[in-house]
């Protein structure tokens, strides 16, 4: 036996006694006040894996729901030091052409912020909820709205619909008669 073969034997020897990284499966998971989630999974063959962290990028984070694949390193080849170093839910996942990104709700369809090719970010859900404690700016040379809007003031609503049809049939006395309504509409 050459030396390259000792050599080769004794890596084999100490790796096998080292568990490499697998496929499992979330079943459930749980916030903590510091540090990663932890979840509880399924690994091969059933086995049954308790409080194994859930590493995620910082400032990202992914409720995984039930049954999502996930990639499992044992730390040190050791099952119960196990973290979850990568995830895939792909039910609803947006489609992306080279060099967009994407991020989209794992259990409820047509819900994402895609960052498309030209410069374009496309938000898609049934309500947009934006908080701004002193302002929200606009920067734009136009801005549509397909719909109504509303502004809100301490004590009323204001529909931009409501008042266009107010100032589109507005009429007022002129010289002793009524006028009849604007010239031109907005």
């Amino acid at each position: 036996m050459t030396p390259v073969d000792v050599v080769r034997r004794e890596i084999s020897r100490a790796l096998s006694g080292m568990r490499q990284a697998f496929r499992g499966v979330v079943g459930s998971y749980r916030h903590r006040a510091a540090g990663p989630m932890l979840a509880r999974a399924e690994g091969l063959a059933d086995e049954q894996l308790v409080d194994v962290e859930i590493m995620q990028q910082a400032g990202l984070v992914s409720g995984l729901p039930a049954g999502t694949p996930v990639i499992v390193l044992p730390i040190g080849g050791k099952t119960a030091q196990s973290v979850v170093i990568a995830s895939e839910h792909g039910t609803y996942r947006v489609l992306v052409a080279p060099g967009e990104v994407a991020l989209y709700h794992l259990t409820e369809p047509d819900c994402s912020v895609h960052l498309k090719a030209g410069r374009v970010v496309a938000i898609k859900c049934d309500k947009l909820e934006v908080t701004a404690d002193s302002e929200i700016k606009l920067t734009a040379p136009i801005v549509k709205v397909s719909q109504d809007v509303q502004v809100r003031t301490a004590s009323t609503p204001y529909s931009l619909n409501a008042f266009l049809a107010a100032y589109n049939g507005h009429k007022h006395t002129e010289t002793g008669s009524i006028t009849t309504g604007p010239d031109s509409t907005v």
